[in-house]
């Protein structure tokens, strides 16, 4: 906000008629638009930085959604066949309710969700952690790509199914080995 006080200084700073420094003054709307746009700013990187997007900030305002999650994929990168991998999922609820974490589905039996079910209390984070077996995903020796899907059931009425899937692939010999 711009006080009188803050309007003379900025008036003190102009050059002396005749001299070779240009004198300006900013107008209410100048201020108006230059203080907007300073609101927006700050309100996308709050965005950015507590949601992850815009797209989640606006989710969780205006449908409902307050729980939030770190990722809705990740990727356990290159792992050999035969190996048990651990994913998490970082879930936090950001509403004053608690939401149950009901349970997953999976499409595949390599993947297992495990400590299910619990309470995420308001304002309180906590890991989804889901397993992966590489057992059998190798066939003749040719590398596989996963795609696995996830659904999480919540008692989230705004959020009462989450997707969420885990990449990775799965090979006999790592990159570059003979």
């Amino acid at each position: 906000m711009i006080t009188d006080d803050s309007m003379r200084a900025l008036e003190a700073t102009r050059a002396p008629a005749g001299g070779d420094r240009q004198s300006w003054r900013l107008s209410p709307a100048m201020i108006a638009f230059v203080s907007a746009n300073a609101t927006l700013i700050v309100a996308a990187v709050f965005a950015l930085a507590s949601f992850g997007s815009i797209r989640s900030a606006v989710g969780f305002f205006m449908r409902g959604e307050t729980l939030l999650v770190d990722a809705n994929e990740k990727s356990f990168g290159v792992a050999a066949p035969g190996r048990t991998l651990d994913v998490q999922f970082r879930l936090t609820n950001r509403g004053d309710d608690p939401i149950r974490i009901l349970g997953c589905k999976t499409l595949c039996t390599c993947t297992v969700p495990r400590d299910l079910p619990y309470t995420l209390g308001p304002k309180e984070s906590r890991d989804l952690n889901i397993t992966v077996n590489t057992f059998g995903l190798v066939r003749n020796g040719e590398p596989t790509d996963l795609y696995l899907p996830l659904t999480l059931f919540t008692t989230n009425r705004a959020q009462s199914r989450v997707g969420l899937a885990i990449r990775g692939e799965v090979r006999e010999k790592p990159i570059g080995a003979h």
